[in-house]
């Protein structure tokens, strides 16, 4: 249950964060060569970030943001207690160590395993992207980024949690397979109700009333 909980929360991550220039690249090396995916990501995050935060120092003010976000993740590696005066080019720095650290510790395989050469890399490159290209379609116009949601994560200190939909009841009543592993009723909440629609599977925050804890009422749906 930890496995799937924590498979959860990193598809949320990925949801609300988007894919960048690892998945980008991984996923051209899998389809060149036998390197599973999850060794491709792994052993090219460090480099990856490196040349990541390299390219946002060249930016004005977009890349002083991407750069603060960089440090706050470095910062958080490194124990700091809020992030509040951090130094981005420290923390930079801490993220990028760290990271180097993390893929020799754990022994990942570099990509000269598999064998992939600095003769590849044009290819590689170009493969990646054919693939952006062929995603836009020559007839569709300019690439429009898809508009990422925002997810809301439970409020555990009021009791709120994950729950999945099992059975629709009507009068906007549900049967939720809770987080905790229990089965419960769940009712939308009245102010909601009419702004979004809920189907079997989804995946919703449900949140307690205070004099009943048996029935809980659905405060908004996670896709």
């Amino acid at each position: 249950s930890a496995m799937a909980y924590g498979s959860l929360m990193s598809g949320i991550a990925l949801a609300n964060a988007g894919l960048g220039i690892v998945h980008g690249l991984a996923s051209s090396l899998g389809g060149l060569f036998e390197i599973p995916h999850g060794v491709a990501c792994g052993t090219l995050l460090a480099e990856s970030t490196k040349m990541n935060i390299t390219q946002l120092q060249k930016i004005d003010y977009a890349g002083k943001k991407g750069l603060l976000k960089y440090a706050m993740v470095g910062a958080l590696l490194a124990g700091k207690e809020g992030y509040e005066n951090v130094d981005v080019s420290y923390y930079c720095s801490i993220l990028i160590e760290t990271l180097e650290k993390w893929t020799n510790d754990l022994n990942i395989d570099r990509l000269g395993k598999y064998g992939i050469t600095i003769k590849e890399v044009d290819k590689i490159v170009k493969k990646a992207g054919l693939k952006k290209q062929a995603k836009r379609g020559k007839s569709r116009g300019p690439y429009i980024p898809p508009v990422i949601t925002r997810v809301k994560f439970p409020n555990t200190r009021i009791g709120e949690m994950f729950a999945r939909v099992v059975d629709i009841y009507g009068s906007e009543r549900m049967g939720v397979f809770c987080q905790d592993g229990e089965h419960r009723i769940g009712r939308i909440r009245g102010k909601i109700k009419k702004r979004v629609w809920i189907r079997k599977g989804d995946l919703v925050v449900i949140s307690p009333w205070d004099w009943e804890t048996k029935v809980w009422y659905y405060n908004q749906r996670s896709r």
